[in-house]
This record gives C-alpha cells, structure tokens and sequence, in this order.
C-alpha cells in the first residue's frame, strides 16, 4: 500500500551556513542515498567562506530531494530528516544558527501554505523536528504551537515574526543602503 503525504516536518541546518547541495554533500558523506529534505530555506550564506550573505538568496527555497507534485509517496522520494515519519512526511530545513531572517520566515510560510493546499495537509500536521525526536529539543528553534496558530490567521506571518523578533530569533533587513540585515528591538 502506498503513502500519502500526510505530515510537514520543520528543522533548521545548526550552521550558519548552508544550501541544498552542500547538505547533500554532507548526507552522502554520512551513507545516506541523497539529501534527507525536500526543501532547503537559505538564509544568503550557501558555503562557510562567505563572510557576508548574498542578499537575493535569502529566503530563497531549494528543492531538496527529489519528489514530484502527486499526493503518492514513491520509494525514492522517501526523505531523511525524522525517523519514523519519513515515509508520508515532507522535510523542510531553514538554514540557522542564531538568529533567521524575516524573508526565510516568509518563505517558510509561503512554501508551507502551498503545501498545506497542494497536499491537503492539516495545519495540526505541521511539526517540529523536537516534537518528533525528543533528542532534539531546539529544532528548529521556535514554537510550533505558535507556528500552527500563525498559519490559520491572515495576519500569521507579521504576527509570527513579532514574535521572533521579541525573542529575540530573527534579525530583519534595516538598511537600505548596504541590504545587509542588522538587529532591531523595537516593533
């Protein structure tokens, strides 16, 4: 009997660096058969030399593995990011260390909603890697529950990022002369 994609599984790089191919790299090296998610948010640093991130590339999503648009689990579109959800469950990682930024919490939203209605997955099926493997209690470094509720609202994603920005979790674009992102405390 076959799958269907029945969960959304979010977890964040643990580097400060990061994109679609170099993850692969890094899975293969472990033995893996490719990269373990389908979809990698980055965050404008693709690779560790890069001192300052490439603004066009923040919040861009990469495809990750391979999988095709039907509501069907093939065997190799099968991921590697939770076990024991990976055969219904589609990975998305964020690339993070500290803090994200806006446009990949905008991106998150986006590719999420686009799956919620591509894939008929309920919201209450959108998860945090530490609420399905308890030996990872700070992935992908925020509160789903938030995250959920957000994704009901049509205010969620400004609202969510309130949120991450009182945390003191994401930085947001300021400067409109260098694009670089810098902190800002006050909302």
């Amino acid at each position: 009997m076959r799958n269907k994609w029945k969960n959304v599984i979010v977890h964040h790089s643990a580097s400060d660096f990061g994109c679609s191919r170099l993850i692969r790299q890094w899975h293969i090296e472990r033995g893996w058969k490719d990269i373990g998610y389908h979809f990698v948010i980055q965050n404008g640093r693709p690779y560790s030399d890069w001192k300052l991130p490439i603004v066009p590339l923040i919040g861009s999503v990469e495809l990750g593995r391979p999988f095709n648009d039907d509501e069907w689990v093939q065997e190799n579109e099968i991921g590697a990011h939770t076990l024991g959800y990976n055969s219904n469950s589609i990975g998305i990682c964020l690339i993070h260390l500290t803090k994200f930024h806006e446009k990949q919490i905008e991106s998150l939203f986006d590719i999420c909603q686009h799956l919620m209605t591509r894939f008929n997955i309920p919201v209450k099926n959108f998860f945090g890697h530490y609420e399905k493997d308890k030996g990872k209690p700070d992935c992908p470094s925020f509160d789903m529950d938030l995250f959920r509720e957000a994704l009901f609202s049509p205010e969620g994603k400004k609202e969510f990022a309130r949120y991450m920005i009182m945390n003191d979790k994401m930085l947001i674009p300021t400067c409109g002369v260098c694009h670089s992102p810098h902190e800002r405390r006050e909302i």
